[in-house]
């Protein structure tokens, strides 16, 4: 005898409620802790946020995990487009004759407002 699961499980992100397990698995419509660039994503999602994800999730931007493990559902600036957007602030100072050492403040609050404009709008295209 053949067990059937009519498991349905609610996406972490966008909260759609989806079909976990089946008898076959061609009706599964989600999955427990996807792998996004390499790196697990701790929760249960619909397969249309993982491929969103996974779409967005890139060089510049990804899902930060905390240190108990638990991924953010929002995208936020990696480390490498840090790296990115302190060189390219370093050269746009450089290029009006300004030292990013004399006026260090200023640099970092320039820098953390970007930051979050970038994150805010990198959200905004995914929940498009």
């Amino acid at each position: 005898m053949i067990e059937v699961f009519n498991d349905r499980r609610v996406c972490d992100k966008c909260d759609k409620v989806f079909l976990m397990a089946t008898e076959t698995t061609e009706a599964i419509e989600g999955d427990f802790n996807p792998y996004i660039n390499e790196e697990m994503v701790e929760g249960v999602y619909c397969f249309d946020c993982i491929e969103e994800m996974k779409t967005r999730a890139g060089e510049d931007f990804e899902y930060w995990v905390d240190e108990k493990g638990k991924t953010d559902t929002e995208l936020s600036l990696s480390s490498d487009g840090f790296v990115k957007l302190t060189e390219k602030l370093e050269d746009l100072f450089e290029s009006f004759g300004l030292a990013r050492e004399k006026s260090e403040d200023e640099f970092a609050f320039i820098r953390e407002v970007l930051i979050d404009s970038f994150n805010k709008q990198a959200n905004e295209e995914v929940s498009k």
